[in-house]
């Protein structure tokens, strides 16, 4: 049984430590770009460039990655990216990216609830610290020790010395909870339901298994998908089982299944090393092989997102069925399923709509119990925990997630 499966919906848009970046089928003439080069597919950009808020980015799981001074902000629920100079300043009317939040110094950051919205908080990289805004008042957002313009915050904070020198710390190597030691409602280190903490120390696990076979099944209450988020009925229920087609995106190590318009897309996040993939042509099956260690809200995850900038509309299925061979090694297995309502503009500027702040914007899930595998077929109706809406909108969906944590 799972016990500590932490805040997925923080982890999900944490980026993978291998960015999977799909080639999406259209007719373009115009050589990819470089870096920060206008652009609306990954297609457009030079691999293994990202193409975000319609220019050509670097990918990153925290700012350590980027470039000295950018800030490692969430984009999509696939991969974080570095902030571009063009995009780090603001002008007088507050104008950023997305939802990002112009700051009274002219400073574009991601807007946060807790330490653990910050793409680089589990690294001790990032707090969530209040500022002011240049619309007046303040508001919590990330704050990045690697960004020279953000030392000022973090030195009023009382976080740094001027030289650079860290006064005070806490569980991420910055104050602890930012604006607040936990999210509103308790969300902060709560559980899916179904998964319950008996207080023992977590233990390590290693798993070794493929999923394979998936397709939703069955027959639903087909319905229209509601604004903002345009869907996109899904045409076959294969995803990944035939007569579902793949490809491989070459060096990224990520597959593509299905055709035009129902395109799926493999990604892998985790808390540490990301889960290894392979992939096995004759069965469509995929291979995930990780360990654990023995560490509190330790995860791995594999996910197939849907590849469209709309969602996908499965309502006229029952639920998802899939396939699991192999050994999970004693780790827990959840199953997401993330929807528009679960899911912030910041997060997904296409596809999210709820307006909650992405510490409460939460996606349905359902507890995994089957250790030996086989068929496995989940109702729509059974996934729940989800909020602002406890359960899955089925014209909205953006993702199917597999998530490992420790037992």
């Amino acid at each position: 049984m799972v016990q500590r499966l932490f805040r997925f919906y923080v982890r999900r848009f944490s980026a993978p430590t291998a960015v999977a970046v799909v080639v999406i089928a259209g007719c373009h003439s115009s050589a990819p770009g470089a870096l920060s080069a206008s652009c609306s597919l990954n297609s457009d950009c030079n691999s293994p460039l990202v193409c975000v808020f319609s220019r050509c980015h670097n990918a990153c799981v925290n700012s350590g990655d980027c470039p000295a001074g950018e800030r490692c902000v969430p984009a999509t629920p696939q991969y974080n990216v570095c902030q571009l100079p063009v995009e780090s300043g603001c002008d007088e009317g507050g104008t950023c990216v997305s939802s990002e939040v112009c700051g009274s110094d002219g400073q574009c950051r991601a807007p946060c609830m807790t330490a653990q919205d910050c793409p680089g908080a589990n690294a001790g990289g990032e707090a969530c610290l209040s500022v002011a805004v240049q619309t007046g008042g303040t508001n919590p957002v990330c704050v990045v020790s690697a960004a020279v313009a953000d030392d000022p915050i973090l030195i009023d904070a009382g976080v740094l010395t001027p030289d650079g020198s860290v006064l005070s710390s806490g569980p991420n190597g910055l104050p602890s909870g930012g604006p607040q030691d936990a999210a509103p409602g308790g969300a902060e280190g709560s559980l899916p339901d179904g998964a319950p903490s008996d207080g023992a120390p977590p233990v390590a696990c290693s798993a070794n298994f493929t999923i394979s076979d998936v397709t939703f099944y069955g027959t639903g209450s087909p319905a229209t998908g509601t604004s903002p988020c345009t869907s996109i009925d899904i045409t076959s229920a294969a995803i990944t089982e035939p007569p579902s087609t793949f490809s491989s995106s070459g060096s990224s190590g990520a597959i593509v299944f299905g055709s035009s318009p129902d395109l799926w897309q493999t990604f892998t996040a985790a808390s540490g090393s990301a889960p290894t993939l392979s992939f096995i042509p004759s069965s469509g099956a995929i291979g995930v092989a990780t360990t654990l260690p023995d560490v509190a809200e330790a995860f791995a995850e594999v996910g197939l997102v849907f590849e469209q900038t709309s969602c996908a509309n499965a309502s006229a299925y029952e639920g998802i069925e899939f396939t699991l061979s192999g050994d999970l090694g004693g780790c827990g297995l959840v199953l997401l399923i993330e929807d528009t309502e679960g899911t912030t503009a910041s997060q997904d500027s296409n596809r999210g709509s709820c307006t909650a702040g992405a510490a409460q914007c939460t996606p349905p899930h359902y507890v995994i119990t089957q250790q030996d595998g086989g068929t496995i077929q989940v109702p729509f109706s059974a996934l729940t925990g989800g909020s602002p809406e406890a359960g899955l909108d089925p014209t909205a969906i953006l993702s199917v997630q597999w998530v490992l944590g420790v037992p």
